[in-house]
This record gives C-alpha cells, sequence and structure tokens, in this order.
C-alpha cells in the first residue's frame, strides 16, 4: 500500500458522530467524582483545624509552664548565690 492508497483509505472512512448519551454519562461520573474528592478535602481541611484548635492551647501552656519552671529555677539559684535560701 502506498500513501495515496492510504490516504484514499482514510478519506473513504464516515466520520464518527459523538454519542450524546455516552457524553452525559461520562459527565455525570466526572462530575460525580469530582463531588466526592472536594467532600474528602473539606473534611480533612475541616480535621485540621480542628487539631490547630486544640493543640495550640497545649502547646502553648506547655511553653508557659516551661518558662515558669526556668525562672523558678532562676529566682531559687539567685536566693542560694546571695545566701537567704538554705
Amino acid at each position: 500500500m502506498t500513501d495515496s492508497d492510504l490516504d484514499l483509505a482514510i478519506a473513504q472512512l464516515a466520520a464518527i458522530a459523538p454519542d450524546a448519551r455516552r457524553a452525559d454519562r461520562t459527565r455525570q461520573r466526572c462530575r460525580a467524582l469530582l463531588a466526592q474528592r472536594q467532600k474528602r478535602r473539606d473534611r480533612s481541611a475541616s480535621r485540621m483545624t480542628m487539631a490547630r484548635r486544640a493543640l495550640a492551647p497545649v502547646l502553648f501552656g506547655a511553653a508557659c509552664a516551661l518558662c515558669l519552671v526556668y525562672v523558678t529555677a532562676l529566682v531559687a539559684t539567685t536566693l542560694e548565690l546571695q545566701g537567704l535560701f538554705h
């Protein structure tokens, strides 16, 4: 077969018309999949927000407690050095 024979064979092929029902089903499946993914993203985002809300006060409290221990140790050391604390 030569190139011209192939071109002639291709020219004789009927054009395929799009199937409207199939296209609608494909669109519906795609939209359903996109909606499902969006719901998952929303749920995971809300979990992260809840974790941040719970974790931030805990970390802040822990930092405050460490600062209080440090300041208490600093004051105790200062008093020992001055001989006021036996």
